[in-house]
């Protein structure tokens, strides 16, 4: 176990919070494979970084405010499973979701798998 969070990932993190996608995506790898889940149900995925990039840009428009925040991980080898919180604002009614204004705070974990030091799978789960 590593007492470290992999830097890539606390970049990432960063960059997310900030809300800056062009940073997102210059901590994953071109070909990036990620999945969000809620309650048992896949919500979104991206197969690369082009669509990752879409999604990325999408959720923009959902919230006017967010912040994921890493609790604890455990890093072995190449993954890292992390615990995280996540708060945001609706900026906009969420099909099947929270009304516009409404606070969201969620938990869950992500599963990062890195490779040279880029991101090459994320799951997240809430």
């Amino acid at each position: 176990m590593s007492d470290c969070l992999p830097a890539v990932i606390d970049r990432y993190v960063s960059a997310y919070n900030a809300r800056d996608v062009d940073a997102m995506l210059e901590c994953l790898d071109e070909s990036i494979e990620f999945q969000n889940t809620s309650e048992g149900e896949g919500n979104a995925s991206a197969h690369n970084k082009a669509e990752f990039r879409e999604l990325a840009i999408a959720a923009l428009e959902l919230f006017s405010s967010r912040k994921q925040e890493i609790i604890e991980f455990i890093t072995v080898g190449p993954f890292t499973t992390a615990r995280v919180s996540f708060l945001a604002m609706a900026a906009v009614d969420i099909p099947n979701g929270p009304t516009a204004g409404a606070i969201l705070q969620l938990s869950g974990t992500s599963l990062f798998e890195i490779k040279d030091n880029k991101i090459v799978r994320l799951i997240d789960e809430s």
